[in-house]
């Protein structure tokens, strides 16, 4: 269906950012992912290189799952010129200014179904996993051994670790803000998406029964019978 394509192109377009800026080795994330532990980040006997896999894998779940209820959303609530439906989309895609001075965390937090959909909420749940990965980085910068063994090659080592792991963080921060401005224009665009769909089935059903006419004008003679003359009197 139209619908699940633009889903999926969406989420291919998401994972697809990913991989064109991580700096470490590319990784599969199942649309099923468990949520991860987020312990794991610190573990130092793990590579970073598996941490890294490990922190898009989360972050690409959790985009999905907002992703996944905001396109369910909107596909059952398509007459948003009804005030009712507006309204109860309207809940779900935005935040109350009384929440804003109270426990945002607590209205924003991870549900798996009802769960507030609105660009600012996404934001504050995918960033405290970057603030996590990050952190976890930062620390883990003593853990790489890139040197020689030589006093030359132990300064520059450090010099390559220090870049590596300020690049990944800024790559990664982009990639979170790219991603989360995408899912931003989706909220206005499937909407209009939608809308294209239904004109094109009525537009379709139009043109079926112009040629249900025309089939039937069709039998009809061409000429007079016995006229006189072609031209009106």
């Amino acid at each position: 269906m139209i619908h699940s394509s633009l889903k999926n192109w969406f989420l291919g377009l998401f994972v697809g950012m990913i991989l064109n800026v991580v700096l470490f080795v590319p990784f599969s994330a199942a649309d099923d992912a468990e949520i991860l532990d987020r312990d794991d980040l610190y573990v130092t006997e793990k590579p970073l290189v598996d941490v890294a896999a490990m922190y898009h894998q989360e972050m690409n779940r959790i985009f999905n799952d907002s992703i996944k209820q905001l396109v369910q959303l909107l596909s059952t609530n398509k007459d948003l010129s009804n005030p009712a439906t507006s309204k109860k989309v309207l809940e779900r895609i935005s935040v109350p200014a009384s929440v804003l001075s109270k426990d945002t965390e607590t209205f924003c937090a991870e549900k798996k179904e009802n769960m507030n959909l609105s660009t600012f909420c996404l934001a504050l749940r995918a960033d405290a996993l970057y603030d996590e990965y990050a952190t976890a980085l930062s620390l883990r910068r003593d853990t790489l051994d890139l040197s020689s063994g030589t006093q030359a090659g132990v300064v520059a080592s450090n010099s390559i670790k220090q870049n590596l792991v300020a690049r990944e963080i800024l790559d990664a921060k982009k990639t979170f803000d790219t991603a989360l401005s995408a899912y931003h224009e989706l909220q206005t665009a499937f909407p209009l998406h939608m809308q294209f769909e239904d004109m094109k089935t009525s537009l379709i059903q139009y043109r079926d029964r112009l040629v249900d006419i025309r089939k039937q004008t069709d039998s009809f003679p061409h000429k007079f019978i016995n006229a006189s003359t072609t031209e009106c009197q």
